[in-house]
């Protein structure tokens, strides 16, 4: 009972394979538990940085790795999802969640949420203004993600103002969350780019996230040839 006064318990679902939302879920699990709340995660059990999540041994992060398939077996994966998610879950039901938070879309994350005693659920719309070269897919998911969450949270503030107008959606459900430091950023790996190379050119452009041809890099680059 104190858990439910106090907003204590919380699911956070991420079943992606690669990414950056690896390491923002990896990072939002711990940011949660270091503010006092009880965790548990839902996963692909493909997801690339597993051994770093089997690596914690937090008994408030409680972790589930689900088998998600890959886009050619999606139809057979999602009928098997459907058939074995009552048991899946199974050990899950008792327990009663305060929230529920899908860092990254995905079509099954509202089945999940079903299947659980769940007050309130929150997505993190990373981009509210899809990219121009987002697969329509993409697109239809994550407007289902809006469209069955309790709140939208936006990551630069504005957002707070477009969203509510783009989605059709009260003000007083979209939330602003900063972009948290992540720990990757002090790692030794971070830390180790050539100065000397990197003086050798006019322009360097510093990208955080997957590199992928939708988001338009290559038109960033040939924009700069051109200046």
């Amino acid at each position: 009972m104190a858990d439910r006064q106090n907003k204590r318990n919380i699911l956070v679902e991420f079943l992606g394979k690669n990414g950056a939302g690896t390491v923002f879920t990896l990072e939002i699990a711990k940011a949660l538990e270091n503010n006092g709340m009880n965790v548990w995660v839902i996963l692909s059990d493909e997801i690339l940085n597993r051994n770093e999540w089997e690596s914690i041994k937090n008994p408030k992060i409680h972790i589930r790795f689900i088998h998600t398939g890959n886009r050619r077996t999606i139809i057979s994966s999602t009928m098997k999802f459907m058939v074995s998610k009552n048991k899946l879950f199974a050990g899950l039901k008792n327990v009663s969640f305060d929230y529920a938070l899908r860092t990254f879309p995905h079509p099954w994350m509202e089945f999940i949420e079903c299947e659980l005693n769940i007050e309130r659920v929150f997505y993190i719309l990373h981009d509210p203004i899809p990219h121009t070269g987002t697969e329509h897919f993409r697109k239809i998911i994550s407007r289902r993600n809006v469209k069955t969450a309790d709140d939208i949270i936006v990551l630069s503030k504005k957002y707070l103002s477009i969203v509510p107008t783009v989605y059709k959606i009260p003000r007083a459900n979209v939330h602003y969350m900063r972009h948290g430091l992540l720990s990757v950023a002090d790692s030794k790996e971070a830390s180790t780019i050539q100065r000397k190379q990197l003086d050798t050119y006019d322009f360097v452009f510093v990208f955080f996230g997957r590199i992928d041809k939708y988001k338009g890099l290559h038109v960033l680059a040939a924009a700069y040839r051109e200046i």
